[in-house]
C-alpha cells in the first residue's frame, strides 16, 4: 500500500523545492551555494528552526531528498547549539556536505 497518494506526493515535493529555490528560505544558504537544478539534480527540502525555553539552546534542521529523475537519497540533518555558535546551522551542515559531494571527482554523477 501507498502512504500517501501520488499527488500529495507531488505537491509535498513542489512545495520542498521551493524553499531550496529563489526566494524561498534555504535559497541563498543552500540552493544558491549548490547550483539546485544543474545537471538535472535537484534536491527538494525545508528548513526549519526551535528556539527552546532553556538558556541559549537553539534548534535547527534541514530535511529532503535529491532527485535524479527519480528519489535517489532522503536526508535529515538536525543540530543543537547555544548561544555562542547561533551561525551554526543545519542547512549550512548540508550545504558543505553536497559542495564535497559535487565537487568530488570520483563522483560518478559529475559525468552527466
Amino acid at each position: 500500500a501507498r502512504p500517501i497518494k501520488r499527488q500529495t506526493a507531488a505537491d509535498l515535493a513542489e512545495m520542498m523545492s521551493s524553499a531550496v529555490e529563489e526566494g524561498g528560505t534555504g535559497y541563498r544558504k543552500f540552493g544558491k551555494m549548490i547550483g539546485n537544478g544543474k545537471d538535472g539534480l535537484k534536491v527538494m527540502a525545508k528548513t526549519g528552526s526551535l528556539n527552546d525555553n532553556g538558556p541559549g539552546e537553539h534548534y535547527t534542521w534541514f530535511v529532503g531528498f535529491v532527485e535524479d529523475g527519480a528519489p535517489r537519497m532522503a536526508f535529515a540533518i538536525m543540530m543543537m547549539s547555544d548561544e555562542s555558535h547561533t551561525e551554526m546551522h543545519a542547512v549550512n551542515l548540508a550545504r558543505d556536505f553536497f559542495l564535497a559531494i559535487i565537487n568530488d571527482p570520483k563522483n560518478t554523477a559529475n559525468d552527466r
